[in-house]
């Protein structure tokens, strides 16, 4: 049972970031060339940062799920929380570009959290299946 809830999580996970992709290519798009809009106002390099990192993150998560097996869910609930913060950094810095990114910043210490989630996650769940081959 914990063996499917693993790829079914990992794998909605994965398709909801390939969604989210999807949708910042497109608001690329409206921004860059539809609506042209001054980099000062949004910057669409952090949204095609975002939109690429949502990519990856998205086709890593798919890629997990097919491996099976039965990681702890904490390394499943931290996966899937940085896979889903971490590209969406990049989206609040292109609204927002103000923002103070210093380590002691609200911001710099989400991001933080984002990576570690991220590192222990994805790396826990690297860990277990090559302890289990």
């Amino acid at each position: 049972m914990n063996d499917l809830l693993t790829t079914i999580t990992l794998r909605n996970m994965g398709f909801v970031l390939i969604l989210l992709s999807l949708v910042f290519s497109w608001t690329l798009v409206f921004y860059r060339y539809i609506l042209r809009v001054e980099e000062t106002k949004v910057n669409t390099e952090y949204i095609l940062k975002g939109h690429i990192d949502y990519l990856l993150m998205g086709f890593l998560l798919l890629i997990l799920s097919f491996l099976g097996g039965k990681p702890h869910s904490i390394l499943i609930l931290f996966s899937c929380i940085g896979t889903l913060a971490n590209p969406t950094m990049f989206i609040l810095l292109a609204f927002k570009q103000n923002l103070t990114k210093s380590p002691k910043s609200l911001f710099g210490m989400v991001s933080t959290i984002s990576y570690i989630f991220t590192t222990i996650g994805i790396g826990g769940i690297c860990i277990y299946h090559l302890m289990m081959n």
